[in-house]
């Protein structure tokens, strides 16, 4: 990679890092409602990627068109779990995704998850379970879809490793 490409991708990394730490503050305060600001987010990351990489739209194969979905579904219940909960919880609840690729990933791609990598998620879910119950102090609906949330992105990434098994080389 030229430096040129570096400074690139190293401004990229920054630009993105800064969005996607941002983004739960920023959904709090916009007083828009979910819908408009997951349509607001979804537009803007359509033109960007169309922009970037002009897609052919009749070459996606069924499992990239099902990671489209895993991941506007996602995007749109983290945008609601923001509205219904502190953005806080939604974003801790989302990153609940590893348990749900543990739970998911034997049955969508056969891998066998380790018996450390099943502890640690044990742990993992105590937390969760004392964000629910530990009186948070917040919408339990709000909750339970930022939970959701979590399964969506575990879902996409599941579904993202059976790309990369169907992908072609570059």
């Amino acid at each position: 990679m030229s430096t040129d490409g570096r400074a690139r991708a190293v401004a990229t990394l920054l630009v993105v890092g800064l969005l996607w730490s941002t983004a739960g503050a920023l959904i709090k305060y916009v007083p828009w409602p979910p819908a408009a600001i997951w349509g607001l987010r979804s537009l803007i990351a359509a033109v960007a990627l169309i922009a970037i990489y002009r897609p052919s739209w009749r070459g996606l194969t069924r499992t990239e068109w099902l990671s489209a979905l895993a991941l506007a579904a996602t995007t749109g219940l983290f945008v609601l779990a923001n509205k219904w909960t502190t953005a806080a919880n939604a974003i801790i609840l989302q990153y609940t995704s590893p348990i749900w690729v543990f739970l998911l990933a034997p049955i969508l791609v056969g891998e066998r998850p380790r018996r450390t990598e099943g502890t640690v998620l044990l742990l993992a879910m105590v937390g969760v379970a004392i964000i629910f119950f530990g009186g948070a102090g917040s919408d339990r609906a709000g909750l339970v879809i930022a939970l959701i949330s979590g399964l969506g992105y575990g879902t996409l990434t599941v579904i993202l490793r059976r790309t990369r098994e169907v992908a072609p080389a570059f």
